[in-house]
């Protein structure tokens, strides 16, 4: 009777227990509903410290057209937001004062590029549709939560760039769909990596830039088979990678571990790869032979490790080689040939190590070669001529300290798009060649510490956009312009004395200057230069004039003008142009010393020191004499008997 009963009502009871669940579900309805999420976005806007002045549409006037915010999409059928995409608008604010709970349907949520503060609520772990979520580029802080493991239907997750602290939690390895997993760039700490399961689906991970320390490599990493995308770099990773990890990465195109202590032989094996960085680490051994198979490859740098042996010749198989640094090594071969079979190649360092031998020639088939760096070899031999005319594209071209010997080819010009060029501390020899003054856009110049001679070729001169040029240490003789920022010391030049910057002229035979520096190296400059010019001059002149004087006839029209401008311009260093033409008033002109000192600071040579004591008179005195033999009027010039009189009485 009883189960009678109940079967004779079943259908009243069930509609019963349908009208109770669908009363259930109206509270959820309504906290979800379009107005609701409107309501609580414009709460969230009022907190923003800068709100961007694009999301004039998020306003009470357009509460009910929420589909047609900026910056928000909804899903068609319900008209709920399913999306809020607030990219680089450059707002400062929280996400402590974000309501989570009428979003519920959302899918994509991106805040990158801006400046929100403060903690990842873990109310975000409710978003269980999220399929993106980004938080990159911004300034959060303190620990990521646990709750971020529940949004299961994630696909992309990015903390990058933040300021996140604390343990990476475990509970993120159950994002079991997520594809790029991006934590680079925070403070985040090692983990217990044994806790972490494999992550199938993951193709892109991001943990570089962090505080992470181990002994091991990661061993969760070796379980992501479709990697394409790794990067730890920067971190204090340290021992070997495992050989599982070479063979089960099978699929990786970029693998970063620069800037780490990771030691043992390199990681091989990856048939994908076109990226490949594992500079600043410490791993030894040769470089591995069958690199040359990983035909793909694009980029490599090895920099700043403590590999041995070879360079391998199969490195010419890899035909879209662009970026190859081998720099700050212990290679010690000679460069294989094969090498110049890599086309592709834009970048190229092999600079310190202990590479020797002469450059093959079939470098010259590097056309597209923009940065070179060979310095800090035992490279000997000539720099070929052929190399250089095909070099046409080099921008950075660093042969410093090695053995090269041989001239400086002419063909250097025609890298018309040099900036730098660096060959000092080598062993070329005879002249500069002049056709490096065809470089238009040369910035810097180094060619010390070389056996180069003869004089600098007035081409370097023209080079308008030259800030450093250096040619000490050389057998250079001379004349040249003084600028400043050149290094011409230790040479052999004797040009004439100008101004120049301190330890310019160090060690130049006979080059003296109105510098400190030259007078402390026993450069006697004052002594030498203003005596002989200043004594010498007033002597020959004195005897030239002497004799859900004495052997003319001297008359009143003897022309002492000539005499004048003669003194003047030994006095001055320069022809008296400017102050003959000037025909100083009668009225201006004085015989007194005092006068005359006064004129001292405008018309002696600059380049000289002035004059003391018994030399001052001297000068005075001639000044004085030759100012008085340009007055405007020759009657008022005194005559040559009396110029000579007081010439030879001084």
């Amino acid at each position: 009777m009883e189960g009678g009963l109940f079967s004779a009502h079943k259908p009243t009871y069930l509609l019963l227990l349908l009208h109770i669940f669908l009363l259930a579900l109206l509270p959820f309805k309504a906290i979800s509903s379009p107005k609701t999420q409107a309501e609580a976005l414009l709460t969230w806007k009022n907190t923003f410290a800068s709100a961007p002045p694009s999301l004039p549409s998020w306003s009470l006037t357009n509460l009910n057209n929420l589909c047609n915010w900026y910056a928000i999409v909804c899903d068609q059928n319900s008209e709920q937001v399913s999306q809020i995409d607030l990219s680089n608008f450059n707002i400062a604010a929280t996400l402590t004062h974000f309501n989570f709970t009428p979003f519920l349907n959302l899918t994509q949520f991106n805040l990158n590029g801006n400046n929100f503060t403060g903690p990842i609520p873990s109310a975000i772990g409710n978003l269980s549709k999220l399929t993106t979520l980004d938080l990159g580029n911004n300034f959060f802080d303190q620990e990521i939560p646990v709750e971020i493991g529940k949004l299961t239907e994630l696909k992309y997750l990015s903390f990058f760039n933040n300021s996140l602290t604390g343990v990476i939690p475990y509970q993120l390895s159950n994002l079991q769909k997520v594809q790029f997993f991006i934590l680079g760039g925070n403070y985040l700490e090692t983990p217990d990596w044994s806790q972490f399961s494999g992550m199938p689906s993951l193709t892109y991970l991001d943990f570089s830039r962090n505080g992470l320390e181990y002994s091991e490599f990661p061993e969760f990493i070796s379980k992501c088979l479709n990697l394409t995308f790794l990067d730890l770099s920067r971190n204090s990773f340290t021992g070997q990678i495992p050989e599982q990890v070479f063979t089960n990465l099978g699929k990786l195109e970029y693998l970063n571990l620069t800037n780490n202590d990771f030691q043992g032989p390199l990681p091989s094996n990856f048939p994908k790869l076109k990226h490949l960085y594992l500079a600043q680490n410490n791993f030894g051994g040769p470089i591995p032979e069958d690199i040359g198979l990983i035909s793909g490859l694009q980029l490599i740098d090895l920099a700043s490790n403590s590999l041995e042996g070879p360079i391998p010749s199969s490195i010419g198989q890899l035909r879209e080689l662009q970026y190859l640094d081998l720099g700050d090594n212990l290679l010690n071969s000679s460069i294989p040939s094969e090498l110049g079979f890599c086309p592709s190649l834009t970048y190229l360092t092999l600079a310190s190590n202990k590479l020797n031998g002469e450059l093959p020639l079939s470098l010259s088939n590097l056309t597209n070669i923009i940065d070179l760096s060979l310095f800090a070899n035992r490279f000997t031999g000539p720099l070929l001529p052929s190399l250089l005319s095909n070099w046409t594209e080099v921008v950075s071209l660093q042969l410093q300290h090695n053995s090269f010997s041989g001239n400086i080819p002419p063909e250097i010009g025609l890298l018309t798009k040099l900036n730098v060029l660096d060959l000092n501390d080598n062993k070329f020899s005879a002249s500069i060649p002049s056709d490096i003054g065809r470089l238009p856009y040369l910035r810097s110049l180094d060619l010390s510490r070389n056996h180069l001679s003869g004089s600098i070729p007035p081409t370097l001169w023209k080079l308008r956009l030259i800030q450093s040029l250096n040619l000490s240490n050389n057998y250079l003789s001379g004349p040249f312009p003084l600028r400043e920022n050149f290094d011409l010391s230790n040479n052999n030049f004797t040009p004439e004395i100008q101004k120049a910057p301190h330890n310019t002229f160090v060690g130049n035979s006979g080059l003296c200057g109105d510098d400190r520096a030259l007078t402390q190296l026993g450069c006697p400059c004052i002594i030498g230069v203003l005596v002989p010019v200043c004594g010498l001059s007033v002597v020959a002149i004195t005897i030239a004039l002497i004799q859900l004087a004495l052997t003319m006839r001297i008359t009143d029209k003897c022309d002492v003008y000539s005499f004048g401008v003669v003194a003047l311009e030994v006095m001055m260093g320069r022809h008296p142009g400017d102050l003959l033409e000037s025909q100083l008033s009668e009225s201006s002109q004085s015989m007194k010393e005092d006068n005359a000192k006064l004129l001292l600071k405008d018309l002696l040579d600059q380049r000289l020191e002035a004059p003391r004591n018994e030399l001052a008179k001297a000068v005075v005195l001639v000044m004085s004499l030759a100012l008085a033999c340009i007055r405007t009027r020759p009657g008022s010039r005194p005559t040559m008997l009396y110029v000579a009189q007081k010439l030879s009485t001084s």
